[in-house]
C-alpha cells in the first residue's frame, strides 16, 4: 500500500548537456517565490555539478536513455520518489506566479493536453508514485522499439494512458498553465502561473523582455 506524504516533493531531471546547472537553480528559485505551501526540491541528474539543490541519480537500473526518455523513471517509480506526491516540472518552464495549486493537488494524475495537439503533456505533472507503473514496465520490456516507434516520452505515456483505466485529472484552464509560443506571449505572461518554452527559444535564449525578469 503506497501512503501519500503531505510534503509533496517537486522534481526535475537534468541529463546530458543540453541544459545547464543554470536552468535547475534558476528553476528551484522560481519554485521557492512563487510556494506558500511546504514542499522539497529535488533534481535526479547524471551530472550534479553546478547544482545547488538536492540531488539524486537518475540511474536505478542498466539502460541508457537519452534525453527526454528518462522521465519514464518516474513511474517505476524511482526509488527517491516512493511515498511522495510527485510534482515534475521541466527544466524549461518559467513560473510567474503562485503555483499553490499545484502544491495542494493530491489526485493519482494530474497533467493536461499538449498545446499542438491530443497528446498529454509531461511539462507539469503531479502523481501518486507507484499507481502508473505499467508506463515504465511496457518501456523497459522493449525500449529500443518503443524510443524507434514513438516521437517522445509524452508520445508513449499517452499511448499508455488512453488505453488504460488509470484515473487522470485533466487541469483545466483555470490551472494557468501556457505556452510561449502555443499562446503567442511574446509580449508578456498574461494570466498565466507557468510557461512552457517548446522547442526555441528557451528561456537562456532571451537577452530583453519580461521573460529575463522572471528567468531568475
Amino acid at each position: 500500500m503506497i501512503t501519500v506524504a503531505t510534503t509533496p516533493i517537486v522534481c526535475c531531471i537534468k541529463t546530458g548537456d543540453k541544459y545547464g546547472p543554470e536552468y535547475v537553480n534558476k528553476l528551484a528559485a522560481q519554485v521557492a517565490r512563487f510556494a506558500s505551501q511546504p514542499y522539497r526540491f529535488l533534481c535526479l541528474t547524471d551530472n550534479a555539478k553546478g547544482v545547488h539543490c538536492k540531488t539524486k541519480s537518475i540511474s536505478f537500473d542498466d539502460l541508457d536513455l537519452p534525453g527526454w526518455w528518462n522521465k519514464l523513471r518516474l513511474f517505476a517509480p524511482h526509488p527517491a520518489l516512493k511515498s511522495e506526491q510527485v510534482i515534475f516540472l521541466d527544466l524549461d518552464v518559467v513560473i510567474v506566479r503562485s503555483i499553490d495549486w499545484l502544491l495542494t493537488y493530491k489526485g493519482t494524475l494530474g497533467l493536461q493536453l499538449d498545446p499542438w495537439g491530443e497528446s498529454y503533456s509531461s511539462a507539469v505533472m503531479s502523481f501518486q508514485p507507484g499507481k502508473f507503473t505499467q508506463v515504465w514496465d511496457l518501456f523497459q520490456s522493449q525500449p529500443e522499439a518503443i524510443m524507434k516507434n514513438y516521437y517522445g516520452d509524452q508520445d508513449w505515456l499517452t499511448a499508455v494512458l488512453k488505453t488504460s483505466n488509470y484515473p487522470i485529472d485533466l487541469w483545466p484552464r483555470r490551472y494557468e498553465i501556457g505556452s510561449y509560443k502555443a499562446n503567442g506571449l511574446e509580449g508578456g505572461p498574461g494570466d498565466f502561473s507557468i510557461i512552457l518554452f517548446h522547442g526555441q527559444p528557451k528561456p537562456a535564449d532571451f537577452t530583453s523582455g519580461w521573460v529575463v525578469d522572471a528567468w531568475q
